[in-house]
């Protein structure tokens, strides 16, 4: 039989090596419904280019968590700088036990692609400008294993495209030119 204990206030030691904290033995893990129990980011700056009709994975932005419990969900934000030569888009995956599962695109509609972000370049445009995308995923991945979150690219439409990330595709050396960075972070929400 589980154990409770009712107060009203849980104070800490105003003096001392451990003055205004209350510590939680290593190993174990305070459900609190709602709160951040863990944070986990990762910070892309490398160049990254594609021109594959299928999505392929922005390498080096990959970010793992491990819940704390399987009620947990997780908070996956992802902010990014692409560009296209024409169509292109982002697409989000979590991975676990070596299963892909596409989280959060927009509806089937016809031939269209699905993505959580896309950009088009209209034909004729020669100057090649940077969209920024931030995308917001809340995930219940329903396990305590690992799980990575993945950010995928790709130009479905024809391989004579090229997305970048992190970089304009007309990409030159001036001033007006810029190499930037992605960044992913994870927050374990206690459920």
């Amino acid at each position: 039989m589980a154990s409770e204990i009712i107060v009203n206030t849980i104070k800490a030691p105003t003096t001392g090596a451990n003055a205004n904290k209350v510590i939680i033995p290593s190993g174990v893990t305070l459900a609190a419904p709602g709160h951040i129990i863990q944070t986990v980011s990762n910070t892309y700056t490398a160049r990254f280019s594609t021109t594959s009709t299928s999505y392929v994975e922005v390498t080096g932005l990959t970010t793992s968590i491990t819940p704390a419990s399987t009620s947990s969900k997780i908070l996956v934000q992802i902010n990014t700088t692409y560009s296209i030569n024409g169509h292109g888009g982002l697409q989000v995956y979590r991975s676990q036990g070596g299963t892909n599962t596409l989280l959060s695109v927009g509806d089937a509609n016809g031939n269209q692609s699905r993505e959580v972000a896309h950009n088009y370049l209209a034909s004729g445009t020669t100057s090649y400008g940077s969209d920024s995308a931030a995308i917001t995923i809340l995930d219940t991945p329903a396990t305590t294993s690992a799980v990575s979150y993945k950010l995928f690219a790709g130009v479905p439409y024809s391989a004579t495209y090229t997305l970048t990330v992190n970089y304009q595709f007309s990409e030159a050396n001036t001033s007006y030119a810029a190499g930037t960075i992605s960044t992913m972070t994870l927050m374990e929400i206690g459920g």
